[in-house]
């Protein structure tokens, strides 16, 4: 197995807690479009502009970051994705074209998030 599959593994199990917390707040169903924002790494300027380039062919919105020299991933490249509905299932295969990205392009996926809405107020009685 090699760090791809491993990655796509943790990733996997992320998701099922991660997708269980956001229909559990109360605000988000199946049927509300998430933008999802996600972030990868990679060692070089090339690796991050190469990625980047293909993300956006795919309509997401990217930024690439260079961080100091200490740090082994140099370059951070973060994403939003337009705002769409997932299912759990879609969620999985968004997932996996992130990982298959990452072994394209030699970088890393670290992962995804979202900003869930707020919650409506209430009237005080």
């Amino acid at each position: 197995m090699d760090k791809y599959q491993k990655r796509l593994i943790r990733q996997f199990d992320s998701n099922r807690v991660l997708w269980q917390t956001i229909l559990q707040s109360g605000v988000v169903t199946q049927e509300t479009p998430l933008a999802i924002n996600f972030v990868f790494y990679a060692s070089s300027e090339k690796k991050a502009k190469n990625l980047a380039h293909a993300l956006t062919q795919k309509g997401y919105t990217i930024s690439i970051s260079r961080k100091p020299r200490w740090f082994w991933k140099q370059w951070t490249i973060e994403g939003d994705a337009p705002p769409t509905q997932y299912t759990f299932e879609k969620l999985q295969e968004w997932t996996a074209e992130m990982v298959i990205a990452s072994k394209m392009y030699d970088v890393e996926f670290d992962g995804w998030g979202v900003l869930l809405p707020k919650a409506p107020a209430t009237e005080a009685v």
